[in-house]
C-alpha cells in the first residue's frame, strides 16, 4: 500500500494552483475552499464558493444558509477549477494506492493528509473558510478538522452539525 502522506506535496501543489487561479478570477468575492473525498478515500476533489453565490442561495432558501455555507456540493465551483486535471490525477493515484487489506489506515491517512494541506494553505487563504469533508454522509472527525483548518468558523459549524444530527 502506498502511504497517502506521499501525496501531500502534490495535493498541496494542486490546491495552491487552484486557489491562486480562482482567487485571481473572483478576488474578494471568494469566500470558501474545500477539499473533499468519498468515504472510501478514493478521490481528492476541490470546491470553491463566492459570497455572491451564497447570497443568491440565501435569497432562494434562507432556512438552508448554514447547509449551503458548509456543503461544497452546493457551492459555485466543484471539481472544475483550473487545477481539475491535477485533482483527477490525484484521485487516480489515491484509488491505485488503496489496499483493501488496510482500508481504514489508508482512509485515515488520506483524510489527515488533506487536512494538513488545508492547514498549510491557512496563511495564503486569509479569511477564507477552509473545509475538508467526506461526501458520503460526513465523518465523525469533521468538527475537529474544522477547528484546525478554520477556527473562526468552527463554533458555527458545530452548531450546524448538532442541529442536523
Amino acid at each position: 500500500m502506498t502511504d497517502p502522506a506521499v501525496l501531500h506535496d502534490d495535493i498541496l501543489a494542486a490546491a495552491r494552483t487552484a486557489l491562486a487561479a480562482v482567487r485571481a478570477r473572483h478576488g474578494d468575492d471568494l469566500r470558501a475552499m474545500a477539499l473533499y473525498s468519498d468515504d472510501d478515500a478514493m478521490t481528492v476533489c476541490e470546491a470553491f464558493d463566492t459570497h455572491s453565490h451564497l447570497a443568491a442561495s440565501r435569497d432562494d432558501d434562507p432556512d438552508e444558509l448554514d447547509y449551503r455555507t458548509f456543503s461544497p456540493a452546493e457551492w459555485a465551483m466543484e471539481g472544475n477549477s483550473p487545477a481539475a486535471a491535477m485533482f483527477d490525477d490525484l484521485s487516480r493515484r489515491a484509488a491505485a494506492g488503496l489496499d483493501e487489506t488496510d482500508r481504514e489506515s489508508w482512509t485515515t491517512g488520506l483524510f489527515e493528509t488533506c487536512v494538513r494541506v488545508l492547514e498549510a494553505l491557512r496563511a495564503d487563504a486569509g479569511d477564507l473558510l477552509l473545509l475538508f469533508t467526506v461526501t458520503d454522509g460526513g465523518h465523525r472527525d469533521e468538527p475537529a478538522w474544522m477547528r484546525r483548518t478554520s477556527p473562526a468558523h468552527a463554533a458555527r459549524f458545530e452548531t450546524y452539525l448538532a442541529r442536523h444530527a
